[in-house]
């Protein structure tokens, strides 16, 4: 990294040659504080080198240079001011990310449930583990729906799978409306959507007496994202 100090031309050290070799009537240029001594005498490099720039001098200068040390070696960089991360985006990027968290470790939490966003889609194209894929659908849904539903858990009555939904803030009985997207999938085939249907008192009924012959899965899906991961139908 380059560093300018602007000094008036009279106050350059007498017979001081910038890094080029010319005297710069303007300002003056170094690397490296190792650098700094290189152009002045010997006397005025082992002053700067031993008392001012020295291995253990650390710390910052005004707020115009910072002097430390990296594997023992010395260097001197530009102060860089403090990034800026309290804009709104930056804040309601947190707070996305930590209700997501919050869910999976509270109201997600089942392992039958936790097991099918291992088989997330697109987890063998970009690995995650089960935490980071929920984590990611539902800082999505966040951003076009807070209340959104996610599957909690499901149960069985014969060829009947009931699927509970909850509220991805808070953990209630989902009250999302709109159609829910049902696709499955048969052995190594195609996913194909089976059924749509709208949520009641939380809960999707679907009967999969034909799937269960097989070794299928199932998802649930609304607005493009996955709410379930994908289930293996299995009673």
């Amino acid at each position: 990294m380059i560093i300018r100090w602007k000094v008036p031309a009279p106050c350059l050290p007498p017979g001081y040659l910038d890094m080029s070799g010319r005297i710069d009537k303007s300002s003056y240029e170094v690397n490296t504080c190792i650098e700094l001594g290189k152009k002045y005498n010997q006397n005025m490099a082992t002053n700067l080198n031993n008392q001012l720039l020295s291995v253990k001098a650390s710390g910052a200068i005004g707020k115009t240079f910072v002097i430390s040390s990296f594997k023992g070696c010395p260097y001197i960089k530009k102060y860089v001011m403090k990034t800026i991360s309290d804009s709104p985006a930056a804040i309601i990027a947190r707070a996305n990310f930590k209700i997501a968290s919050y869910c999976w470790s509270n109201f997600i939490n089942l392992p039958i449930v936790r097991s099918a966003w291992n088989l997330f889609d697109g987890i063998l194209e970009t690995p995650m583990t089960p935490y980071n894929a929920f984590v990611s659908q539902a800082i999505k849904l966040q951003k076009i729906n807070p209340t959104g539903a996610f599957v909690k858990t499901y149960s069985w009555e014969g060829a009947e799978m009931t699927i509970d939904l909850v509220d991805v803030q808070h953990g209630l009985p989902a009250t999302e409306s709109g159609q829910f997207e049902i696709w499955v999938r048969v052995k190594e085939g195609c996913w194909t959507l089976k059924e749509k249907q709208t949520m009641i008192d939380g809960k999707l009924d679907i009967n999969l007496s034909d799937e269960l012959r097989y070794d299928s899965r199932l998802k649930i899906v609304k607005d493009k994202l996955n709410r379930s991961g994908s289930i293996v139908i299995r009673r």
